[in-house]
Order: C-alpha cells, then structure tokens, then sequence
C-alpha cells in the first residue's frame, strides 16, 4: 500500500475539524439548552456532586446522565467558557467522521469508503450540528459506534454503544433488541451496559421509576392518525434524513432515489445492509406513528444510515466503473460545499450573552436587580442565568419585587421596540411556572438603553413600585 492511501483518512479528518473549528466562537450556539447544561456541570464541580440524572424531554421526562460525563470535561477544562464544549463536540464530530470512514472502509472498500466519510465530513447540516452544545448531536456518533462493533464482532462496543444512546435520547431504546438479537445475549456486553446505566438507576430507583414509567405511557400511547397522515409523515421524515447526503429539496425525487438505494441493497443482498434498511423503515414508521411534533434531533438515530445505502450503491457501480464511482461521489461532494448558505452568519451567542451579563452586574453595582428576555432565539434566559452564575450574580425572582433595577433583554436587534411598553416575559423553571404573562413597564421608570452588539438592555428604576 502507498503512502496516499495512508495518507487519505488523515486528510479526512483533517477536513473535518476545520470545517467545524472553523469560526466556531461565532458559529458556536449558545442558547437556553446549553446554559442549562453548564449551570448542571458547574454546579455538580463547585459542590463535588456526581449527576444521576440528565436533561429533560419535552415530555417531561429525564434522560440518563452520560452527556453530562461526556462534555462536562469539556467545560472544566477550558474554565468553563463554553467555547471548550463547543470544541470538545466538533471533536466528538470529527471523531464520527473517522469512526463512519473505518465503518464504510470495511463495507465497501477503501475508496467507497473515503467518499461516504467526505461526504459527512462536509454535510452543511451535520457540521452546523457537531458546533452546538446539545446532546442529542453526539446521537449519530454512537450509532456509527454499534454499527462497527456489529460489522467487527466486539459485543463490548454494541453494548457501550448502547448504553450512552438510550442515555441520550429515548428514541435510541430501538437498540436494545437489535442488540440482544445480534450479540446472542452477550453476558459481559450486557453488564458492561448495566454498568454505564447505573448512575441513572440509582436515581430511579430513589424516584420510584418515574421517568422510566412516564417514557413507556408515552410510548405505548395508541396511534391515531390516518392512513395519509402516515405516508406523509413517513415521506416527510425520510426526505429530511435523507437531505443530509443528497441535498435536494424535491421531495419526488428524494422518494424516487430511496427506493432506488433500497432496489440496490435488496439486489445486491448484502445481509448488513438489508438489516440496516429495515431498523431504517421501522425507525421511520415509529415516528411517523408519533403524534406530537417531531423535530429533526429526534431523527438522529437514523442518519447515519443514508450515508452507508448511498456508499452501497457506489460500492455496486464501482464493480462496472470505478471512474463513474468517483464521479458520482465527487458530484455529491461539490452538492454540499457549492451551496450559497454552507456557511451561515455567525450569531456569536456566546461573545453576546458574556458581554450583555457583564454590562447587567456592572450596572447593578451589586445592588439587587431582577431580569428578563425578549425578543429572543432561545426558549428561556438559562444562558443568561449561566453567566450571571460565573460572575458571582443572584438576579431576583421578578415576581417578587424585591429588587431595585429591571434589565429587559432584547437579543435579536430588528425585533426590539424603540423603548419597550408592554412585553412578553420569557420565563422558564425558574420563575413563572413556564407562563408567558404581560409585563406592563410602563409603570414603571425607564432609566436607560444598553446598546450591546445588535442587542439592547432597557433598564428600568423600580423603587416606584
């Protein structure tokens, strides 16, 4: 073997990291889900307290607590500036690029290989995804992780692989059977899952199983939808998965070019690959029997999977013509990174969020105040909340009164009134009982605007309360 074949998976890589290191402090998000995760993390550091639990579900339920384990070192080690995080998952991103590299390498050959791995590697959607803090972005990582321990026969790894994806999003729980069945009841394999579970069984256990028990009301809840309601959903789904490798926005042809892909496995029998296509059709289905939204992270468990059918069909042309392989792959390749939007504005949540918490407790001069946000990106103020931790700031509960100052935060800068009347607080756990009441600010004194990069702060004196 030459040195350019050696060479090949390195560059890979290489093209891999700078795509989402690139500009990472302004593509980096920052938002109420990842103020979140650090208020979690620097807590359980500051205390010397080991999590048992992880983030809620948006049906209520929590997860296990491997994300925390996964990117709390991140955290401490970059002195909990949330750009080591947002480096530690471009990290873990690149790392999928080189475990799906080794994983297609083994399935279809070296040069199949290196195009299914360049064409994760420069998915717009999949860097963008492997620069936010969030844990159901380190799904498709372990998903490329069982799938090689079953291409390689190491039970270890499908368990490990197991037991960090049903941790991270309930969805995952389609591994375990898939599992059982593979590994023929690997006893080590399954104690070695038990084992990375048993913080979160502890904690269940204390709670009488709670979440656990509310997960399988969830699950088990009949479907009620149409038959129509069902295609589309299954169409809609599969063409958003799908979108990842081929980016096409036409859903005729999406559906024209999956059962193209699925003509090819069921022709070319591989048994993998046929395995593969039906945790595909029945993962899909699940979904798409779900009544409630479904949101593109709760797709994740399947998205590696794309990949690896079109990696079949080149693999299969490669047979006939190895040069219209490269082809085809290259034409894919040049798809994703000649889009005009590969590369978004930065938002630069965190350089905004840092220098609006600063502006609010230099401000205060450590007299109390209270806060809220509007005009918004994030669905709650955590980050906020996360900073204002860092600096050693308490804002008040603003139902209370018991404060001096108000700050209003309006982060995105055309959606911010001249000086603001009435408003929607964001509320969010922390106060307010996740209820968007009306505030009305015009009772009370307006001090002043903070301009802060596109953003504004209204100050308000409310002693005349």
């Amino acid at each position: 073997m030459g040195i350019i074949p050696k060479i090949i998976p390195l560059l890979i890589i290489v093209i891999a990291l700078f795509l989402r290191l690139y500009n990472i402090t302004g593509f980096a998000e920052f938002l109420g889900d990842q103020g979140r995760t650090g208020i979690v993390i620097y807590e359980a550091w500051r205390d010397r307290a080991i999590p048992l639990v992880g983030p809620t579900v948006l049906t209520g339920q929590h997860l296990g607590p491997i994300w925390y384990y996964l990117i709390g070192p991140f955290y401490i080690l970059a002195g909990f500036n949330p750009l080591g995080p947002a480096i530690g998952m471009a990290i873990y991103g690149s790392f999928a690029t080189a475990a799906l590299y080794v994983l297609s390498k083994n399935l279809f050959g070296r040069l199949v290989g290196s195009i299914v791995a360049v064409l994760w590697a420069v998915s717009p959607i999949i860097v963008h995804q492997d620069q936010v803090i969030w844990e159901p972005n380190l799904v498709p990582l372990f998903v490329i992780l069982f799938l090689l321990g079953l291409t390689t026969r190491r039970n270890l790894l499908v368990w490990a692989a197991t037991g960090v994806l049903v941790q991270l999003h309930y969805p995952n729980i389609i591994f375990v059977p898939i599992a059982l069945v593979v590994t023929r009841f690997s006893l080590w394999g399954i104690l070695l899952f038990l084992v990375i579970l048993a913080p979160f069984f502890m904690y269940e256990i204390q709670h009488r199983f709670s979440d656990v028990v509310g997960v399988v009301n969830v699950m088990s809840q009949p479907s009620a939808i149409s038959k129509r309601q069902f295609l589309s959903a299954f169409i809609d789904y599969t063409s958003r998965v799908f979108y990842r490798v081929i980016p096409t926005g036409n859903q005729i042809a999406m559906i024209v070019i999956q059962i193209m892909l699925a003509g090819v496995i069921v022709f070319t029998k591989n048994r993998f690959l046929v395995l593969l296509l039906g945790l595909y059709v029945v993962g899909i289905s699940a979904m798409a029997k779900y009544q409630g939204l479904v949101y593109d992270h709760y797709l994740n468990f399947l998205l590696p999977l794309p990949f690896l059918f079109v990696g079949n069909a080149l693999s299969y042309l490669r047979r006939y013509s190895k040069l219209g392989a490269i082809i085809v792959g290259a034409v894919l390749i040049l798809w994703h990174v000649t889009k005009p939007d590969y590369f978004t504005l930065p938002r630069d949540d965190i350089g905004r969020t840092s220098t609006i918490a600063s502006a609010i407790i230099a401000d205060t001069k450590s007299n109390p105040y209270s806060f809220t946000v509007i005009g918004s990106p994030s669905f709650n103020d955590l980050h906020f909340r996360y900073f204002f931790l860092l600096g050693g700031s308490s804002p008040s509960d603003i139902r209370s009164g018991d404060y001096e100052k108000l700050y209003v935060i309006c982060e995105i800068g055309q959606m911010c009134p001249s000086q603001p009347t009435t408003v929607d607080v964001m509320c969010f756990d922390y106060h307010c009982n996740g209820e968007y009441p009306k505030l009305n600010l015009t009772k009370w004194s307006y001090i002043k605007t903070i301009p802060i990069d596109g953003s504004y702060i209204y100050v308000f004196d409310t002693m005349t309360l």
